[in-house]
């Protein structure tokens, strides 16, 4: 414990001497987020001995291991440090992550930060602080999103506690989850925010598959849970990213362009309303509700260029490990870490 918060204030020390002064206060908050952290997480064994969590929580903790050893040793990924304790959420969001998009063209707006480059999305544990931000970019004109999220990586810096959000997941979407995060531990490339991300989503959804199939069967009821889930929430990427290509055809038309603000503002709401309810499909087509009717927020930007930064290069490079490597990730991490 103390090495891991004296570690994390070398950190910010350094960090302190590489950024502007209008970040210090950001990075500040960040410190005391991620020590608030550290100071309540629990090693998983003692909060398993002291019996104060259900069986069910303490089987999805078993599985965690499970996916860790297979992620280490299977497919050669780094952080087997990480996931070894415990941080109790209580139900509530602990990091909200802020994103934005110019209005009427799908590019995000980006964060300059040491170490990681140019990213697109900025995390924060002070929410107060996060909504003055989201507002100050909204006054300039931009699309933003202000979302909680369900885990993060620090790139190896420290060891990623399990958050408590994370044990209602089924097994396959658990098992996406920290092979997801754990490829950003392995690889992470500078100012490079699309690749990293669809590279740890490609990887996140192939490694789940593989552990499942080597722990339950390839014909077990798990396997095929997640294959449903994956089915379903490829859907609605294709779908989304289709719709992200007819708002750049809309965007960059020379009609569109030429029209006044208010005009543009119209149009582009209509347009993306229709994209939204054309949603329907999806879940018409497989029984099941629709959700954007249960959407709190309309969608924007930012929702589209989420789909593009997360799935838009996914089946690509899914098809490069199955092609190229035979499926093997081990063989495609090494790869690109030693071309």
């Amino acid at each position: 414990m103390k090495k891991t918060i004296t570690d994390l204030i070398l950190a910010f020390l350094i960090l302190g001497l590489t950024v502007q002064v209008d970040n210090l206060a950001y990075l500040s908050e960040q410190l005391v987020g991620q020590l608030n952290i550290i100071f309540n997480i629990e090693p998983i064994d003692e909060v398993v001995a002291k019996n104060t969590i259900s069986l069910k929580m303490k089987e999805q903790l078993q599985l965690i291991e499970e996916i860790k050893t297979f992620a280490v040793e299977s497919l050669h990924l780094k952080g087997k440090k990480n996931y070894t304790t415990f941080y109790d959420q209580k139900d509530q969001a602990i990091l909200k992550v802020l994103t934005a998009s110019e209005p009427f063209k799908l590019k995000p707006y980006e964060w300059y930060f040491p170490i990681v480059g140019d990213v697109s999305y900025k995390g924060f544990f002070n929410f107060n602080r996060a909504l003055k931000e989201e507002q100050k970019l909204k006054d300039q004109g931009f699309d933003t999103d202000l979302s909680p999220t369900s885990a993060w990586s620090t790139l190896g810096w420290f060891k990623d506690p399990v958050l408590s959000g994370m044990l209602n997941r089924s097994q396959g979407r658990l098992a996406e989850l920290i092979i997801h995060e754990l490829t950003h531990t392995t690889l992470y490339l500078p100012s490079s925010v699309s690749y990293n991300e669809n590279l740890a989503s490609a990887i996140g959804e192939l490694g789940a598959m593989q552990f499942l199939i080597q722990k339950y069967g390839d014909e077990s009821d798990e396997v095929r849970k997640y294959k449903n889930q994956l089915s379903t929430a490829n859907r609605r990427s294709h779908h989304y990213i289709h719709g992200a290509k007819l708002l750049d055809s809309l965007y960059e038309s020379s009609a569109f362009i030429n029209l006044p603000i208010h005009l543009k503002i119209k149009i582009k709401a209509e347009f993306i309303e229709r994209i939204t309810v054309a949603e329907d499909t999806i879940y018409s087509s497989i029984n099941m509700n629709n959700s954007s009717q249960a959407r709190k927020t309309p969608i924007n930007n930012t929702y589209f260029i989420g789909y593009r930064s997360y799935d838009g290069q996914k089946d690509s490079l899914k098809n490069i490990i199955d092609s190229l490597f035979n499926g093997k990730v081990a063989a495609y991490i090494h790869h690109i870490s030693f071309p």
